[in-house]
Formats: C-alpha cells, sequence, structure tokens
C-alpha cells in the first residue's frame, strides 16, 4: 500500500472520531463586526462585546447597535447579516437546519451557493422560508413585519395559510399573530444596507480559496487576499498566509469557554476560522508555515481547535497539530455537563518528539495556567527543549477551569441595546418547531470542571498530576381577528373579490391593497420610504382565489460582477471597527445592487474598501 493510501486512511479514521460531536451541534461564525455589536450567550447572563472569528451556537443572540453591522456565517452557503439596531437569536444550529428569531430590527438572510440545509427565519407573526438561492430582507418593526425578496423565492407561513414571494416584492403583514393580514406590494426601494449586502455576496462569490476545500468547510473567502496557495509533493495544494517570520498559528488570539465544544480558540486574525477549525499546519522551508486542508473529497468536521495541550510546571501549553496527527478531543458528550469527565496527563510525555510542530521555532506557545484561566494571553512563556522533553501531555479533559473571563471575546466593554428583545417572552411563529436546545448553565459547567480538575476556579493549575492519575469526576401589531380594515387581507382567508379594480376604485369591499390569504396581485405600485407612503394610497388587488404568489418562478442566476476581478476583503470589512472610525453607512461605500430584472442576478461596481458599506478603521487592537 502506498504512503499516499495510508495517510488517507488514516486522516479517515482521525476524523471519524470526530463525526460523532460534530453531527449534534453546529456552530455559526461571526465573520463581520463593524462598529457595536454584541453577544448574548445562550448558556449565562453574559453579554459580550462581538469579535470577528466568534463562535456562535444555538441559543445564542446577536445584537448590532446603533450604526453596526454584523454577518453570521451559517455554513459555505448561508449568511445573515444585521442591520443597525437589530437583534436575532439562534433558535436551532445543527448542520442541516439553521432556524432564526428576528426580535427587532433588518436582517438579509442570503444564500450565495446550492444549500441543502434547511432555513426557517421566524418573526412574531410569520415564519418565512428560503425555497432557493437568493437575497431575503426582513424587518421587525413595532406594529408590523416587512419581508422582500431581492432574489429567489421565500414562503411565507401563517397559522391561517401560506402565500408564495417572488423575487421584487414585498409583503407587509400586521395585526393578531393568529390570525395576520398582508399586503404585496413591488420592492422597496434598495438603502445602503442592500448594497452593503450585494456588495458582499458578489466577493463571496468571486472567492478562490473556497472551491480548494472540502465544502463543508467555510470561512474560506477571507484568505484570498491575507496569503496564497502553493503546491507541495507531499500535500498537495496548501495555503500559507502573508505574515512576519516570527509569526506561528494559534498565536494571535485567545481560549475562550464554550458551551459543549469547551476550550476554543478565537483568532485575532480576520481570515482566522477555516485554519484554525479544520485541517493541520506544517512548516516548509522556503515557504513558511501552511495549512493543509486536507481531501476536497472526504467531509470535514469543525473543531474548537486542533492542537496538542501540555503543561510543565506552572505553565499550560499547546502545539498545532501537523497533518495526520491525531487529535485527542477534549470536548463532546463524553465531558459535557460535568457527567463522565475524564482525562489524564501523560507525564515526561517528550511533545518535542512526538509532535513535528514543537521542532519548529516558535511553533509552540504557552502562558501560566492561572493567566489561561482568566482570559490572559499577551504575555507568553518561553518553552526550552528540556521542558518540553519532560511535559505533560493532557490527554482528553483539559485540566484548567474556565472563569467568568473566559466568557469574553472582546476585553472591550459591551453596550447592551436601548430596547433589547426579551427572547424568553417574545412569541414566535415558527412553522416547524425549534428542537429543545439543552445547554448546561456556566455557572454548572464551572463547578463540574473545577471538581473534575481537582482545582477551584481561578486557582493556579501548576500542580500536574502524573501519568496514571485520572481527574475525579412579545407579540408586535394591534390589529384584531375579524376587525381587518383598509384593505388588509387574512392568510388562508377566501377572497369576494372577483373583479379587477384601478387605483381609484372605491368598491364597499376595498381596503387599499391589504388582503388574506387567496387574493392575488396582479400590479402594485412601488412604495418609497421617501414618501411616507401610508395604506390610503395603495391599489386594490383583484382576486383569483389562488395563492398570491402569481408570477413564474424567476431562477436565480450567479451575480453579474461586471469586469472579472480578483476578491479584495479589505481589512476593515473583516476586523472590528474602533470607535473612533465613521459609520457604517459612508456614502464613499463601493457596493453592489441587486437586481430581478434578468432572473436575479447582482450587479455591482465593486467589492468594499475601507472605511465603506459598514466599513470599519482599525483592527483586531480593540477586542
Amino acid at each position: 500500500m502506498t504512503r499516499a493510501c495510508c495517510l488517507l486512511l488514516l486522516a479517515g479514521t482521525t476524523l471519524l472520531g470526530q463525526d460523532q460531536v460534530a453531527a449534534q451541534r453546529g456552530v455559526a461564525r461571526l465573520s463581520i463586526v463593524n462598529g457595536d455589536v454584541s453577544i448574548q450567550r445562550g448558556d449565562s447572563d453574559t453579554r459580550s462585546a462581538a469579535a470577528v472569528n466568534a463562535p456562535l451556537m444555538a441559543g445564542d443572540v446577536v445584537a448590532a447597535g446603533q450604526g453596526g453591522r454584523a454577518e453570521i456565517q451559517f455554513d459555505a452557503a448561508n449568511m445573515g447579516r444585521l442591520d443597525s439596531n437589530s437583534e436575532v437569536r439562534l433558535a436551532e444550529l445543527t448542520p442541516a437546519r439553521y432556524q432564526l428569531q428576528v426580535g427587532r430590527g433588518t436582517m438579509m438572510f442570503s444564500q450565495v451557493r446550492d444549500s441543502r440545509a434547511q432555513v426557517e427565519i421566524d418573526t412574531p407573526q410569520i415564519a418565512i422560508r428560503p425555497k432557493q438561492k437568493g437575497a431575503y430582507r426582513i424587518s421587525v418593526f413595532e406594529d408590523h413585519a416587512e419581508i422582500t425578496v431581492r432574489v429567489g423565492q421565500a414562503e411565507i407561513f401563517t397559522p391561517s395559510g401560506t402565500e408564495t414571494l417572488d423575487p421584487g416584492k414585498t409583503m407587509m403583514v400586521r395585526g393578531n399573530p393568529s390570525d395576520p393580514e398582508f399586503q404585496m406590494v413591488n420592492a422597496i426601494e434598495q438603502d445602503d444596507f442592500d448594497h452593503w449586502n450585494a456588495g458582499r455576496d458578489q466577493e463571496l462569490n468571486r472567492s478562490t480559496s473556497s472551491r480548494r476545500v472540502s465544502p463543508d468547510i467555510y470561512g474560506t473567502e477571507d484568505m484570498d487576499n491575507n496569503g496564497r496557495w502553493v503546491n507541495t509533493p507531499d500535500y498537495g495544494s496548501v495555503w500559507t498566509p502573508t505574515v512576519g517570520p516570527d509569526w506561528a498559528p494559534y498565536h494571535d488570539g485567545q481560549w475562550v469557554w464554550e458551551d459543549y465544544y469547551g476550550w476554543t480558540w478565537v483568532s485575532y486574525e480576520p481570515w482566522g476560522w477555516a485554519p484554525y477549525h479544520y485541517g493541520r499546519w506544517f512548516f516548509r522551508g522556503g515557504i513558511g508555515w501552511c495549512w493543509y486542508p486536507g481531501p476536497v473529497f472526504i467531509p470535514a468536521y469543525w473543531s474548537p481547535a486542533l492542537v496538542a495541550f501540555f503543561g510543565f510546571g506552572g505553565g499550560f501549553g499547546w502545539v498545532p497539530l501537523g497533518p495526520f496527527e491525531m487529535v485527542h478531543p477534549w470536548w463532546g458528550a463524553g465531558f459535557y455537563g460535568g457527567v463522565g469527565f475524564h482525562g489524564a496527563l501523560i507525564a515526561h510525555a517528550n511533545v518535542y518528539g512526538a509532535y513535528r510542530n514543537a521542532r519548529v521555532a516558535g511553533g509552540v506557545t504557552a502562558v501560566s495556567a492561572h493567566d489561561f484561566a482568566n482570559g490572559r494571553f499577551s504575555s507568553t512563556m518561553h518553552v526550552s527543549t528540556e521542558q518540553l522533553r519532560s511535559a505533560s501531555l493532557v490527554r482528553g479533559q483539559v485540566p484548567v477551569a474556565p472563569t467568568s473571563a473566559s466568557l469574553r471575546y472582546s476585553n472591550r466593554a459591551a453596550t447592551a441595546p436601548a430596547h433589547a428583545t426579551n427572547f424568553s417572552s417574545t412569541h414566535f411563529f415558527s412553522h416547524s418547531q425549534p428542537a429543545a436546545i439543552n445547554r448546561v448553565p456556566f455557572a454548572q459547567q464551572q463547578r463540574s470542571l473545577s471538581q473534575a480538575s481537582g482545582r477551584t476556579a481561578g486557582q493556579s493549575t501548576g500542580a500536574w498530576r502524573p501519568a496514571g492519575e485520572t481527574a475525579s469526576r412579545s407579540t408586535s401589531g394591534t390589529a384584531a381577528a375579524g376587525n381587518s380594515t383598509s384593505g388588509w387581507r387574512r392568510f388562508g382567508e377566501p377572497s369576494t373579490n372577483t373583479a379587477s379594480r384601478g387605483a381609484g376604485s372605491t368598491q364597499p369591499s376595498s381596503n387599499n391593497g391589504w388582503h388574506t390569504s387567496g387574493d392575488r396581485p396582479a400590479t402594485a405600485s412601488q412604495p418609497s420610504r421617501s414618501q411616507g407612503a401610508t395604506a390610503g394610497s395603495w391599489q386594490r388587488f383583484p382576486s383569483s382565489g389562488a395563492s398570491s404568489g402569481t408570477s413564474s418562478a424567476r431562477g436565480y442566476s450567479s451575480p453579474s460582477y461586471g469586469n472579472p476581478r480578483s476578491l479584495q476583503i479589505a481589512p476593515p470589512i473583516v476586523r472590528e471597527r474602533s470607535a473612533s472610525s465613521g459609520s457604517s453607512g459612508s456614502s464613499s461605500a463601493r457596493t453592489g445592487t441587486y437586481n430581478t430584472s434578468g432572473g436575479g442576478s447582482h450587479s455591482s461596481g465593486g467589492g468594499h474598501s475601507g472605511g465603506s458599506g459598514g466599513g470599519a478603521g482599525g483592527g483586531h487592537g480593540h477586542r
């Protein structure tokens, strides 16, 4: 058997161990943070200032404050982007299903590639299911909701019935959530948020790195302008970052505590998602550090990090795993919630000899164990060859209990939204009920981990056990059912109108354009935000007794970019913005435009530049 075949078999064996874990808990990435953005964790009351590359799990809430914007990557195809003064909760997050709850404000859900994932977006009155690739804008206001299909096609679900929303159309929904009424009009005018989204979609579609990795790996688009792909005789196509000579992987970032996954690496580098949660690193003379993503045809599974932990005296360190080196998971069901904790420290394990990257200058990173537990990673320790040869290697549970500092993604203060949604008491209509979230409260996790490691959280973890000694074990809208006025239609209610009416029609049953399910619009005037249009200025739609989605579904085509150009994601787009930078809606934005007239392709004048369309000044130093 050839060496290559042996390596591939070993890779498959290594991945199988992670498959059982990854199939249970989905993880999303916070990929853009512009301005005031915060994360409310689902396993605690902790609100943290957001940071690029922060992992998100079911139950977490992302909020964009005044002037803020954010992007959530669910996989290589599905993205959710928040505008200023918006909140969204991740109600369900598995590898095959994403269910979101929009509490207030505006979110654009964008599907840039084909996807098998089932997506549902819930509001207090309706649920939206994107049916194909496209761009879907959802806004939740105090008295109504507004859904616009820029590209694609969506199904709108209510307790009373279902409607289809075609590209270039906007649906306005109001009233009692048990029996809402709606109106369909031509799509609202595109604004700066639309242009920013269209430009971002084009950047993602122009990515070349995404074509070099398994379809299961996401977050690679940010690698395009931060490194290059090279071919090596041993591993084929690998990626090497554009970094300084003293750089090493798993050095510029921090460890945070994540429910179920435990200690998780959050990189400060804008591209630092895929290379730290998939694949392996190695050093090659003449090239430098290289990231090997693994074979394209073998499934890839997300990991909180791919390193080996070790302890020495009062220090705690980690070394990146090289290609085909075995990972010993410290996460998953066996370590979750204080049940079945197990692990060991193998004394004198010779980390230097066991891991190839431990023999590379700067390949090992270490801090004091006390600093590790308290979220301080700036003061690294030097580790000598002798210390590496005699270090204790961690197998299984990491013997460091987290503290409250381990829950923060940034050292900046988090700003609570001025009108935060109480997601626990707000009713959201769901077409499919989200699966129950089994998240153990952090306080309980902390106590269990402290007991399991034989230490109290926050104490120094300098004493390492020898080999063989294991650890111990609201509702918006006011229209009531039956009081429909001004032309609102009810979902699922047969229409009584049979004749087409013009703009000046004054039939007694006319409600100025608002309908119940079953009426079908023929034409609609274009509403404008700046004109302050009211229900009285809208035309009455004719009825036909069929679904209101009358126009034939227009297929989604790939975005049209004009002159081809290489992907350019400026650092401000994928890094946090300093407090002194401009607003997220800069007038100098180079952004795109959604075009549905020709079947739903995008066109754009280019990508993002510094300070554009929600752009940012400054980098990850403001964490």
